[in-house]
């Protein structure tokens, strides 16, 4: 035998209404909960901003200084300080001498010397501290050469020279030489020999 089937009982109008007129209010209910949530969290970003923001500052128009009040007692005369014409007090400290540069051990200044132009940079190596120089006189392992340009102004003792990728003592004018330098070069700088 085969078991019938029974259908649920019809729901009653009343039922039905009830149903969804109570998951309806639950919709609004949660929908305005939503919108009150969203709206405290507006509120509450621009309660912060405003603490953040700061106030605009009056200007002071220029040469007006603030008026102080005269010290009392005996020690006022004795601790004012003078002041400048700006209202300002002056310094007293005394003024420092100027500190010497450092100098590298490699590099001199001289002072009365003599100095011959023996050539001019063709070529700058800025990232190796090398260039290529163009002779017009002579230079030898060891010579203290000063260069000058636009920018440049340093003086370095002479500790390589390059000759057809060969080491040599010596170049004469005419020849083509690269030198290893302390400072960068630029293309067209003078090179001087100093002589004491």
């Amino acid at each position: 035998m085969t078991a019938r089937r029974t259908k649920p009982a019809p729901r009653t109008k009343k039922t039905s209404k009830r149903a969804t007129a109570s998951s309806a209010s639950t919709r609004k209910k949660a929908v305005k909960k939503a919108a009150s949530t969203r709206e405290k969290a507006v509120r509450t970003k621009k309660a912060a901003a405003k603490k953040t923001r700061k106030k605009p500052v009056a200007k002071k128009p220029a040469g007006a200084t603030p008026a102080r009040k005269p010290k009392l007692g005996k020690s006022a005369a004795k601790t004012a300080k003078p002041r400048a014409a700006g209202g300002k007090a002056r310094a007293s400290a005394k003024a420092r001498p100027a500190r010497p540069r450092k100098s590298n051990s490699r590099t001199l200044r001289i002072a009365a010397t003599r100095s011959r132009e023996i050539g001019a940079i063709r070529h700058a190596y800025k990232h190796a501290s090398a260039a290529i120089l163009e002779l017009s006189g002579e230079l030898r392992v060891g010579d203290w050469i000063a260069v000058r340009g636009a920018t440049t102004d340093f003086t370095q003792q002479v500790e390589s020279l390059r000759l057809d990728d060969h080491a040599v003592a010596s170049a004469s004018a005419g020849d083509t030489v690269g030198i290893a330098t302390l400072d960068a070069t630029r293309v067209g700088d003078r090179v001087e020999r100093l002589d004491p």
